[in-house]
């Protein structure tokens, strides 16, 4: 339970500049499309606003985590429909051999 935290698993990978992602599959419908479009519209609302960091070229530490925090929660969305949608093919392959 302790190690299934986020928090311990950012702190763990990002000294490593790694990525950590555990795949929970998400079914590959239309409205899990729709609504990871949402988030990444979000998402992409969000980066546009930190220009004033890109801008003068100055990061400030604060910024860079949100970005970072922001970035990472898109990619494991991804991957969650990734792993989803094998899921289902490897299911409905499962059935065609079964």
């Amino acid at each position: 339970r302790l190690t299934n935290d986020p928090r311990l698993l950012d702190a763990l990978m990002r000294p490593a500049g790694a990525v950590w992602f555990k795949p929970v599959p998400v079914t590959a419908t239309n409205d899990a499309l729709k609504a990871l479009a949402k988030l990444m519209k979000r998402q992409g609302e969000f980066v546009g606003s930190l220009h004033d960091g890109a801008a003068d070229n100055r990061w400030q530490r604060h910024e860079v985590e949100t970005l970072r925090h922001h970035g990472e929660t898109v990619i494991r969305k991804i991957l969650g429909i990734i792993a989803g949608a094998e899921q289902a093919m490897l299911a409905g392959e499962d059935r065609r051999d079964g």
